[in-house]
């Protein structure tokens, strides 16, 4: 388990980021799942089948890190979205240099 996970694609209905954060933030409720979701990039892929944005999840607790690296997130997990890894804290996203 660790505070910071990554998943490079996590798939969504929607390609507006302000809603998908939306999506996640209530899939991460239903989950009992408490995190700093943190969105990047836009990404289509599958012949433009299926889209979404990579996430990177901060400020779990062990527990929910487990949780998330059991269940993943979100949908199309068979083509390997939303599953996630290790990565390196996000302490210093969103802070003034």
């Amino acid at each position: 388990p660790h505070g910071a996970l990554y998943a490079h694609a996590v798939a969504a209905d929607m390609d507006d980021e302000g809603a998908f954060l939306n999506a996640v933030e209530a899939e991460l409720e239903r989950m009992g799942v408490k995190a700093r979701p943190i969105c990047g990039r836009h990404q289509v892929w599958e012949g433009d089948q299926v889209q979404g944005f990579s996430l990177m999840l901060d400020g779990l607790t062990i527990e929910n890190s487990l949780r998330i690296l059991e269940l993943g997130l979100g949908p199309q997990r068979r083509l390997g979205c939303g599953l996630f890894v290790a990565h390196r804290s996000a302490n210093a996203v969103g802070t003034a240099q």
